[in-house]
């Protein structure tokens, strides 16, 4: 994980963490600042799944997600298989992805997802921290991963970088 600077734009306080990145290249991406910041450019038509058991947790996660210009949830899941059905239907380009479900859990319909979809991107959304918890996402093809207790400061920076294929672990 490459630590860069926090600064403050009009958007807001951009990310402490930008993983997409080794180091810092002499041509930098779009969205990259040359002191390190995150620059708060809005992807246009990401279209987002999110996939929670609790409905409260997605009517948040939904509201902060379509507070950014640009973003879409086009749909929404509770437990694992239907997280599966709703992407096979919805195609989205990114799929947020809890831990712990009813009927089939997040790192198992993540194997699946991965496995059918593999150009959509996941990032999974947990509230358990345990040893070895990015290296399960990851085998479990995610391409990111939050804390929901980390949630506010960086589900947004997650998103953005998944949206650029760029992977992000704040876990």
């Amino acid at each position: 994980m490459c630590q860069l600077a926090i600064r403050r734009t009009e958007e807001g306080l951009a990310s402490e963490y930008w993983t997409g990145l080794p180091e810092m290249p002499a041509a930098l991406p779009a969205g990259i600042e040359r002191d390190g910041g995150i620059s708060m450019v809005a992807e246009t038509h990401l279209r987002i799944l999110i996939v929670d058991d609790q409905a409260l947790v997605r009517r948040a996660v939904r509201q902060l997600l379509e507070s950014h210009a640009g973003w879409k949830v086009c749909g929404e899941a509770g437990d694992g298989i239907e997280a599966i059905d709703r992407t096979r239907e919805l195609h989205p380009d990114i799929v947020i992805m809890d831990l712990s479900m009813p009927k089939m859990d997040g790192l198992e319909a993540t194997r699946e997802i991965h496995a059918l979809f593999p150009d959509t991107q996941i990032l999974i959304l947990t509230l358990h921290h345990f040893p070895n918890l990015v290296k399960a996402v990851q085998h479990a093809g995610a391409q990111g991963c939050v804390l929901k207790s980390d949630s506010n400061r960086y589900l947004i920076p997650a998103v953005s970088s998944l949206s650029k294929s760029q992977p992000f672990f704040a876990a």
